[in-house]
């Protein structure tokens, strides 16, 4: 899956990087915990394949990368926050799923990519 694969990618830019050692491993740990909300069998199977939940991964990694070459506290704390509503994203799509939501209840285009395409 490449969302998974982009997280992993993100966590090899993470190392050796000018970013605080604090936030640094902030950002490890939301990424990890993004990882292992994708592995979870609904989850991987709503967001494989779909070009939107790429675009979206690939533009973490690549901000990720800006904040790595060049340390801004402000774009970090950012990255954070939108690292931290797509954990949140993944997840209550997920639970949303497992209690089996009544459909009049989910928005169309699926829950998360019609929040996170706002950020």
């Amino acid at each position: 899956m490449r969302q998974y694969d982009l997280l992993n990618r993100c966590l090899k830019e993470l190392h050796g990087s000018q970013v605080p050692d604090s936030k640094r491993l902030r950002l490890e740990v939301l990424l990890i915990q993004t990882k292992l909300v994708l592995l979870q069998g609904e989850v991987e199977s709503r967001v494989a394949g779909d070009a939107a939940s790429e675009q979206e991964f690939l533009g973490v990694y690549d901000r990720l990368r800006q904040v790595c070459g060049c340390y801004c506290q402000a774009e970090t704390d950012l990255l954070i926050g939108h690292l931290e509503k797509m954990k949140e994203g993944l997840a209550d799509g997920y639970e949303a799923q497992r209690t089996k939501v009544r459909p009049e209840q989910k928005q169309k285009g699926g829950h998360l990519w019609g929040f996170l395409r706002t950020f």
